[in-house]
């Protein structure tokens, strides 16, 4: 599960890079709600797929040739035994989760590490902190993306390079300069969006909250 979980961040870490480059191009817009979807390793397929959308992608950008055999061929090519057997482990610990949690299900609302805090008719917040921030007085959200499904803070790297990011939340950085500390918005249900809460940062707080649509 760990390595599974570590191929997903690497896989969304360059997700959000290219958003960052192209903005809003429809492909990688796709990928990433497609990647936001993946919450463990019984979407090993979707994973795949992304996988293979994404280094497509790459190659056209870098002007390579595209690669000729997608992720998806190839574990079909190599599934037997082994992998079946995986399969089944990772059927068996999804189950084992679900039972062990039992009605604790309203937690997943929010991203792992952040705290949620029940607002009434159906609303909800989710934020992270108070945690202690980077050394830099050039602290600033992250939190356009957030109906895509991130959002966090960033700061110069240069400021600081060794602060850890909260609980729960990702350092990155984008190669030219800035550092990220990013995190997974959690589910929103049908008839409702999440509004950013990022005006706090410099406080060591940030987060969103989930209201129903008017």
């Amino acid at each position: 599960m760990a390595a599974f979980r570590d191929e997903t961040d690497a896989l969304r870490a360059r997700v959000e890079t290219l958003e960052r480059e192209l903005e809003r191009r429809p492909e990688v817009d796709e990928i990433a709600r497609e990647l936001g979807a993946i919450r463990d390793c019984l979407y090993a397929h979707r994973l795949d797929a992304a996988r293979d959308r994404l280094r497509a992608l790459h190659a056209r950008l870098a002007g390579e040739p595209e690669p000729k055999t997608p992720a998806v061929r190839r574990r079909a090519m190599l599934l037997g035994a082994g992998a079946a057997a995986g399969l089944i482990a990772c059927a068996g610990l999804a189950l084992a989760i679900v039972l062990t949690r039992g009605n604790d299900h309203e937690d997943a609302r929010c991203p792992p590490g952040a705290t949620l805090e029940e607002l009434g008719d159906g609303a909800y917040r989710c934020t992270f902190g108070p945690f202690s921030t980077p050394h830099s007085d050039q602290i600033e959200p992250y939190c356009d993306y957030l109906e895509r499904g991130y959002f966090g803070f960033t700061w110069p790297l240069a400021h600081d390079r060794h602060t850890s990011c909260p609980s729960g939340m990702r350092w990155s950085d984008n190669g030219e300069g800035l550092a990220f500390c990013t995190a997974r918005r959690g589910p929103v249900a049908p008839g409702y969006h999440a509004e950013a809460e990022c005006d706090r940062v410099q406080d060591g707080l940030v987060g969103y909250v989930v209201r129903r649509r008017r």
